[in-house]
């Protein structure tokens, strides 16, 4: 079967894994595709390329479970050039009404 790769970046997409790293954490890539709106391919297709980037980092638990998060690259990259983008702004906001409701 042949690998599928991505033909052209929709940074709204890598936008929306990269703020939702930032704010999240380390999580389970299912997780990362429910609640930035991906299919299963998708979401692997950008975490390879996001990882060839250096922006993220995959780690195993000891029940073999992979976690995904940012890395000190992909967090650098979040603060310097996607923090004031208006268009991401949404998760931004629906965090932080979560976490008054806390």
């Amino acid at each position: 079967m042949k690998k599928k790769e991505i033909q052209r970046i929709d940074w709204n997409i890598a936008k929306r894994l990269i703020e939702f790293s930032y704010y999240i954490g380390k999580e389970k890539k299912t997780k990362i595709a429910m609640k930035c709106n991906l299919n299963y391919e998708q979401l692997t297709m950008y975490l390879n390329w996001l990882e060839l980037l250096e922006f993220i980092r995959r780690e195993m638990d000891n029940k073999k479970v992979e976690w995904i998060s940012l890395s000190e690259r992909g967090i650098d990259f979040y603060l310097r050039k996607l923090r004031n983008v208006q268009s991401c702004g949404i998760l931004e906001s629906r965090i932080q009404m979560q976490n008054l409701s806390v």
